[in-house]
């Protein structure tokens, strides 16, 4: 603050200046504020030599006031701060006059709770049937982290950030090497070495843009894991493994409960959970008549390293088709589906095959039952020609230490499935 007055000027008692600061932890309720009297200031009459020299300007003398405190904890939590500084000034008449000035502070505490991971595990949206059981709808899956403990600060929030992305090795030729796969990147958080807050400053959201907060269940210890940045759900790096780095971090504020923080005091100690896998992007199966015959078509899954696909060629997975009629429940309830066969898709030429309109990018492989085919299974089972039908597409992974030759009828179980496509009905055979 500025005295403006001369410096001859002896209007101030001894002490001159008696400086108090008051503390307020805004938001937290019924915490009183803390009043302290920091200092007492002495205005000396005499000034040093080199007051002197040259061109003396004598108009007002500087008073500047250095103070540090400890962070205002209530019940153990930082707070943001609401602090005021009061300059009384005694007068040498008896009198006094004080001046204020008021700042709000954001939290500099990082949050003392390390995370702990109890389970992991894919998150499903309802299982949702079309008309008659024709059909079924994909379903929206998350990946979700259980953690042995909720939140100790209810504004606090779970975040996390990418370490490293590596392919599946059971997707990749066996010749190709895999080092410990693509590191991802970070925004650096600002070392704050000064930082200068106004009065009347906005919360600037210092360093939240580092990391990924996890959306919570409503359980307190259950989260879903958003995509990683620039992911979209068909991205082929979802069929890898990733390293994720994961703590508890300060949120932005919300109406009735602020939180203002800065960078370094943003994010507390963290964990390194590797392996994590998010749910694969999904298999769609696409199925029509061409000519007699009932051909089916569905996407193999790939692996990407930086972009790049590093699948095995042929792949190592499998893809089945599974065919299905629909019949009334002897009720009359509902419908049900029966499984008529199933077949392994082959991956084969482009040029040998009918392209089915919008076949995807990714490589395909196709099955096909003929006409014939199928009103003989119909026939097996007592079923008219014309019952309805419907397809789905089931992906296998590959098992290097064993065989098996149904491994969706006889052998259920003893091959692990990677994912599987809705239901699609097949359209009638027309003319």
């Amino acid at each position: 603050l500025s005295i403006d007055r001369d410096w001859s000027w002896q209007g101030l008692d001894a002490p001159a200046l008696v400086v108090r600061r008051t503390m307020r932890a805004v938001g937290a309720a019924g915490a009183p504020p803390v009043t302290t009297e920091l200092m007492t200031v002495v205005l000396q009459h005499a000034v040093n030599g080199q007051a002197t020299r040259g061109e003396i300007d004598r108009e007002s003398t500087d008073v500047r006031l250095v103070d540090a405190f400890e962070p205002l904890l209530v019940a153990g939590l930082p707070y943001e701060i609401e602090v005021t500084y009061e300059v009384e000034a005694r007068f040498a008449n008896g009198r006094t006059e004080a001046a204020t000035l008021t700042n709000r502070l954001p939290v500099a505490t990082p949050p003392v709770q390390t995370p702990e991971v109890v389970s992991v595990g894919h998150a499903f949206s309802e299982y949702q049937i079309g008309e008659n059981y024709s059909h079924t709808s994909h379903r929206l899956r998350r990946l979700w982290i259980e953690f042995a403990e909720a939140l100790i600060d209810a504004r606090d929030g779970y975040f996390v950030r990418v370490v490293s992305h590596a392919p599946d090795p059971m997707l990749l030729r066996g010749s190709l090497p895999v080092d410990q796969g693509v590191a991802y990147t970070s925004p650096t958080l600002d070392p704050e070495l000064v930082r200068v807050i106004r009065p009347g400053q906005s919360d600037d959201f210092a360093g939240l843009n580092t990391m990924q907060p996890l959306e919570s269940s409503g359980t307190g210890r259950h989260y879903l894991v958003p995509l990683p940045a620039n992911l979209p759900p068909d991205a082929g790096e979802l069929f890898g493994f990733f390293t994720y780095e994961i703590c508890v971090g300060h949120r932005t504020g919300t109406p009735g409960s602020p939180f203002w923080s800065t960078a370094r005091g943003r994010f507390g100690a963290s964990l390194v959970l590797e392996g994590v896998q998010h749910p694969p992007p999904r298999i769609d199966c696409e199925v029509r008549w061409i000519g007699d015959d009932l051909v089916g078509s569905a996407t193999f899954a790939e692996a990407v390293i930086d972009g790049g696909r590093v699948t095995a060629d042929p792949p190592n997975t499998e893809i089945w088709l599974m065919l299905y009629c629909q019949v009334l429940q002897a009720d009359g309830a509902a419908h049900r589906n029966i499984l008529l066969g199933r077949k392994r898709v082959m991956r084969r030429r482009r040029e040998r095959v009918h392209r089915i309109e919008g076949s995807p990018r990714w490589p395909a492989g196709f099955a096909s039952w003929s006409e014939n085919e199928i009103k003989q299974l119909l026939g097996t089972l007592g079923l008219p020609d014309d019952m309805p039908l419907s397809v789905l597409a089931v992906e296998l992974l590959p098992e290097p230490n064993a065989t098996f030759d149904d491994p969706l009828g006889g052998d259920l179980g003893e091959v692990r499935i990677l994912r599987s496509s809705p239901l699609v009905a097949v359209d009638k055979q027309c003319c």
